[in-house]
């Protein structure tokens, strides 16, 4: 017992000492101000309001009511002040890594084995992602509640009763309600029964029990899952103006990336370097990505072939249960059904890659027990060289903690790994531009028009910077150009309208709002601009129509209503 509290807070200083800079780090612009920073429901705090919008919110693609009411009791205690945030993430993963030794442990009572493979969960640098990023906080946050779910999985699996199959089922659904990648926890749950639990009897009958077992959990990932299909579904139209229908859904090229990524990330796993936040999809040339040649699809295929089945061959268990995980616990992120601009990311690795810990060291240690040459034993040599291996990835995600410091060095970071990666190049240009830098930011819209002349949102991005700076003629060219390209753009037709407003060109105005409202951008802010423009234009029933529009939309938009009594007031 005392050499466990003493692995236990080994565990923990050293977890806490790899991320501690992370906790005077700032929130970045990619996606924290839309979990965070600019999120008006999660400012309400621990509320009415707040728990309405947490429960009912399909923001950012996913139920995830969890991950909601975190962010908002982390605004009750620290504002907006990053580091409190920050600090949650931390406490998160030093608690997972904890969870996972005393799981393991209790599992298979291998307390060495058990302490390297949370050791390795707590301190490999593909990890760093999901806890150094605020908005990320969904995969500590649900994996908290899978590893509690675990614990109670081993209680049940133990002496089986009602009360502790409900645990487990609670902690599942507690950890959906975070992240709905953990759909696949009841299948984890059936290679658990087979390593270490050693539940399966070999027989037809002690499989189908262990099965219908599962049902209950498997009814609720279903439910879980179909209704992350839906919301994605709904959500395909901002999919496609994101990232282009050519890579949303199933295709051919998902399913060869799919294969790609899983050697990829074993990779990465082995090889930790070119960390970023993101890789672009190689369906996404014109965004950096580097189409995929059917020589590397062939050679990923046959390595994952190899594998699977040489592990299933070597009869090892604990094997064949970490390679399965491995495999099983990606598919909802492999990207087969792609949803975003990613090939690939690190956050996807955090519960998967706990199967790769379990194969790698269980299977050391089996090799340091049988083989000793001519006698001698190299337990020790080998404690050494899991030492030396844990401080090697110690300091590899420390530096890999420190680009998260703030926007400008996330991205710069990312365009050293990839310098065609134009999304991240417009990120890092809006950067700029928020940072009152406005030339570094234009200077990068055109770098990256450089590396794509038709890149649709650099022109986009350029003209609005240029139009902020009132060099109207310059950014009505680049808007144009990104019309060019992408006619049905809706976004850029709306700031085109505008432009145009600024130049007394109200005709053409009014047209390119239509164009933005007819191409899915039909907000209050479109209608009501389009509305006042037709007023000066003196096309009174079009103003009235687009008021009118404008309140059907918000009634309580004070403009609009004033605006349409005093068009009623002057009718004849």
């Amino acid at each position: 017992m005392f050499r466990t509290v003493i692995l236990c807070l080994l565990l923990a200083a050293s977890t806490a000492w790899v991320y501690s800079d992370s906790l005077r780090f700032d929130f970045v612009s990619y996606d924290d101000p839309d979990y965070v920073l600019d999120n008006s429901s999660v400012a309400q705090g621990i509320s009415r309001g707040g728990l309405r919008y947490a429960l009912l919110s399909t923001d950012m693609g996913n139920w995830q009511p969890l991950n909601w009411l975190s962010y908002m009791l982390d605004y009750e205690l620290y504002g907006l002040r990053a580091g409190g945030y920050h600090a949650t993430n931390l406490i998160l993963h030093v608690l997972n890594t904890l969870l996972l030794f005393l799981i393991l442990r209790g599992m298979t009572r291998a307390e060495w084995s058990s302490a390297l493979a949370a050791a390795l969960f707590g301190l490999h640098p593909l990890h760093v992602e999901s806890v150094a990023w605020i908005a990320e906080r969904k995969d500590v946050l649900s994996t908290f509640f899978a590893l509690l779910a675990m614990a109670a999985y081993a209680t049940y699996a133990l002496r089986p009763s009602r009360t502790r199959y409900l645990a487990v089922a609670l902690c599942f659904v507690l950890g959906l309600m975070a992240k709905p990648m953990l759909v696949t926890l009841p299948l984890l749950f059936l290679l658990l029964d087979y390593w270490p639990l050693a539940r399966w009897r070999g027989s037809f009958a002690s499989t189908r029990s262990l099965v219908i077992e599962k049902i209950p959990l498997l009814v609720i990932s279903l439910a879980f899952g179909v209704m992350t299909l839906v919301i994605h579904h709904s959500r395909a139209s901002l999919a496609y103006r994101i990232v282009g229908q050519e890579i949303v859904g199933f295709n051919g090229v998902n399913l060869a990336n799919a294969v790609v990524s899983y050697i990829r990330y074993l990779g990465k796993t082995l090889w930790p370097s070119d960390l970023s936040v993101l890789y672009p999809h190689p369906a996404l040339t014109e965004s950096g990505g580097v189409p995929l040649e059917v020589w590397e699809v062939a050679i990923a295929a046959a390595l994952l072939a190899l594998i699977t089945i040489g592990v299933f061959k070597s009869r090892r268990p604990y094997a064949v249960m970490g390679w399965s995980w491995y495999l099983v616990s990606l598919l909802p992120v492999i990207g087969i059904f792609q949803t975003g601009a990613q090939a690939m990311a690190d956050r996807y690795t955090y519960i998967p890659l706990i199967g790769i810990f379990i194969a790698v060291v269980w299977g050391g240690a089996e090799w340091v027990a049988r083989w000793r040459p001519g006698g001698r034993n190299l337990a020790p040599a080998a404690g050494v060289a899991a030492i030396v291996l844990l401080v090697l990835y110690a300091a590899a995600a420390q530096r890999a903690v420190q680009p998260w410091r703030g926007s400008l060095p996330l991205y710069e970071n990312a365009l050293s790994v990839n310098p065609r990666n134009n999304l991240i190049r417009l990120n890092l240009g809006n950067a700029f531009i928020e940072r009152g830098e406005i030339e570094k930011g234009m200077e990068q819209f055109r770098i990256a028009l450089e590396v794509n002349p038709k890149y649709v949102d650099a022109h986009h991005n350029l003209g609005f910077a240029l139009a902020n700076e009132r060099h109207y003629s310059e950014a009505i060219t680049q808007y144009n150009e990104a019309l060019r390209i992408r006619p049905d753009y809706a976004i850029t037709h709306k700031r085109l309208g505008e432009a145009l407003r600024e130049q007394g060109r109200n005709e053409q105005a009014a047209h390119h709002l239509r164009r933005a409202i007819k191409f899915g951008l039909g907000s209050q802010q479109t209608h009501y601009d389009l509305a006042n423009l037709l007023r000066e234009n003196r096309d009174l029933p079009g103003a009235t129509q687009h008021y009118q529009r404008t309140l059907e939309i918000n009634p309580n938009h004070t403009g609009a209503r004033r605006a349409l009594d005093s068009l009623q007031e002057r009718a004849p």
